[in-house]
C-alpha cells in the first residue's frame, strides 16, 4: 500500500504555526498524532523547544531536546537558545548558564531573543 507522507519540512511549518497561535500543548498533540508519519530534523525538535521555552517549561525543552539527541539531531545555535530561553523565563539562571556552557563547548554562541 502506498503511504502518504507528509515532508518533513510541511510538518514543520504547520508544527511551528500550531505552537504560535495555539501554544505547546496543541504543537504537542500535532506531533502526537502526526509525528510517526515524518521523520524529524533538528527544526522539527527545535519548534518544539521553542514552544515550551515560550512558557518557560524547561523540563519540556529538556524532553524534548533529549528525543532530539536519541533521534541523532545535531544541536544548533536555536535548540540552545530555546533551552536558555526557557531556563530564563523559569527564573533558573543556573540552568541557563550550563546550557550556555554546553553551546560554547561545542563551539556554538547563541544569540539570546528573549
Amino acid at each position: 500500500a502506498n503511504e502518504f507522507r507528509l515532508p518533513t519540512e510541511v510538518f514543520n511549518q504547520l508544527l511551528s504555526r500550531a505552537a504560535q497561535l495555539e501554544g505547546f500543548s496543541m504543537a504537542a498533540s500535532l506531533f502526537a498524532e502526526f509525528g510517526a508519519g515524518i521523520t524529524p530534523n533538528v527544526e522539527t525538535f527545535n519548534t518544539m523547544m521553542l514552544a515550551a521555552a515560550r512558557n518557560g517549561d524547561t523540563a519540556a525543552a529538556e524532553i524534548w531536546y533529549t528525543r532530539a539527541q536519541g533521534a541523532g539531531c545535531k544541536p544548533d545555535e536555536l535548540t540552545y537558545q530555546a533551552l536558555i530561553n526557557a531556563a530564563s523565563k523559569k527564573g533558573d539562571l543556573a540552568a541557563a548558564e550550563a546550557w550556555l556552557r554546553q553551546a560554547e563547548e561545542v563551539g556554538i554562541k547563541p544569540t539570546l531573543k528573549m
